[in-house]
């Protein structure tokens, strides 16, 4: 299928699915790393000796690590996508050694360091993913591919919601009793599951993180199986030693920065870098914080009854990526899709604060299944446009602006966490919800000013 890039028209071979296979998988495992002690903070509190609000680090920390793995990318601007699914499945690795040594000797600073490296990981991968999808599909195929990975990312989810809620609380914790009034034997028990379940989940992590960097180290290319086209389609392959990528990586590091100095005056790209960072204010709710919420509201919930539910969102925002990278690539309708996908959040967000201030779980889950429809939607539309934006840059510029964007969404992230935890603590939980509904709404306002002035100024 031929597409335009760098001036000149190619055909990409099938292989791109397979890469993008593998690089999901790649997402898929890092994410895992990640999600496990999100989905039971409170009984990860109990067995650090510590408090959910401490243990909030561990996300907290995994956030910095993704900015430092955008910032560390984005001053690099030379690795391919082969060095970079190697790199990042290498990290993961590292980091999951590091989560079960802190679980089996019981030293939170230990997995607390865990997360940082998977952040990290994160940072890397996330970019890596992106920069596929602009230089490994044609537009008509472009908004499918941004949907595979948030499908990945939303399904490792899935499964260590699964996972860690079957592990630690059917067999020990009766739905009506708190943890707090565990007997001796009862918490002996937890502690010994809880050690048992993760240094082996964390270890057969390890081991096919190193297998996805092997794997990646011989099946990946640095740059997509093309066949450039000169007035008919030609059968020669690009010879490797004038790859695409490599004709465009830059030479010394004052290049790099005059690049990176150009990308942040484009203002184009600094109010997509904004929306990123609006959107993801609201991710966290998704998250990191849902079981906090739920049981501040509601004590006889528990992470069991909550995790049900994150499972429903993640199958509901799972379909909802899906059917949005469809729609852009089918209909090519990228404005109107993100404003109506951006008013259901906002319209589903504030019904989600009524239904906790009114005190009615029924609605509280029923609306937060609704939320999850549009959530990673959205931010399938903005990766969508980014793509479009920068297909005709350089290589180096390409994964400066997607890592900057990772770096942004990661500290809209882990800021929202904080504050929402604060109103939570101090205010009330219904208005701690609230928190990123101006930000939605100010994003549709920025997005259509985008669409009608600056669309066109996207040359560096």
């Amino acid at each position: 299928m031929p597409f335009k890039f760098q001036g000149k028209s190619y055909h990409v071979s099938s292989k791109r699915w397979g890469v993008l296979l593998l690089s999901c998988w790649i997402l898929f495992m890092d994410m895992l790393c990640f999600c496990f002690f999100s989905f039971i903070n409170d009984i990860t509190s109990w067995y650090f000796h510590t408090t959910p609000t401490v243990t909030d680090w561990l996300a907290s920390t995994h956030l910095i690590g993704r900015v430092i793995g955008g910032i560390g990318i984005c001053l690099t601007g030379r690795l391919g996508v082969r060095k970079i699914a190697v790199c990042g499945s290498a990290l993961n690795a590292v980091a999951s050694i590091l989560i079960s040594l802190g679980v089996f000797f019981n030293l939170f600073p230990i997995a607390i360091a865990g997360a940082l490296v998977n952040g990290v990981s994160s940072g890397i991968l996330l970019t890596m993913m992106q920069l596929i999808t602009v230089t490994w599909f044609p537009p008509e195929e472009n908004g499918t591919a941004t949907s595979a990975p948030w499908v990945a990312r939303r399904v490792s989810l899935l499964i260590s919601n699964i996972i860690s809620t079957k592990a630690m609380g059917s067999s020990i914790f009766d739905n009506s009793i708190a943890i707090s009034t565990l007997k001796d034997g009862a918490d002996r028990e937890f502690r010994a599951t809880f050690k048992r379940t993760y240094v082996i989940v964390f270890g057969v992590f390890s081991a096919l993180s190193l297998l996805c960097s092997v794997v990646s180290r011989i099946y990946i290319t640095d740059e997509p199986p093309v066949f450039e086209i000169n007035g008919e389609c030609s059968e020669e392959r690009i010879d490797d030693s004038t790859s695409l990528l490599e004709l465009q990586k830059t030479t010394n590091l004052q290049t790099a920065l005059r690049e990176l100095i150009n990308v942040f005056r484009n203002q184009s790209l600094i109010l997509i870098f904004v929306l990123v960072a609006f959107i993801s204010s609201d991710a966290t709710l998704g998250i990191i914080l849902i079981s906090s919420v739920v049981e501040t509201k509601f004590r006889l919930e528990n992470d069991q009854s909550v995790g049900i539910i994150s499972a429903a969102g993640i199958i509901i925002g799972s379909l909802g990526s899906v059917v949005t990278g469809q729609i852009l690539d089918k209909f090519r309708k990228p404005r109107v899709t993100y404003i109506c996908l951006a008013i259901l959040l906002s319209a589903s967000l504030a019904s989600f604060a009524v239904s906790l201030r009114l005190h009615n779980l029924p609605g509280v889950y029923a609306t937060y299944l609704l939320m999850s429809v549009p959530r990673d939607a959205l931010l399938v539309c903005i990766v969508h446009r980014i793509a479009s934006v920068v297909s005709d840059q350089s290589h180096s510029v390409q994964i400066k602006v997607f890592s900057i964007a990772t770096v942004s969404a990661a500290i809209s992230l882990a800021l929202s966490t904080i504050v929402i935890r604060a109103i939570m603590t101090h205010v009330s939980t219904s208005l701690a919800v609230l928190f990123p509904l101006p930000f939605l709404l100010l994003s549709i306002g920025c997005y259509v000013y985008f669409w009608s002035t600056l669309q066109n100024s996207t040359r560096l």
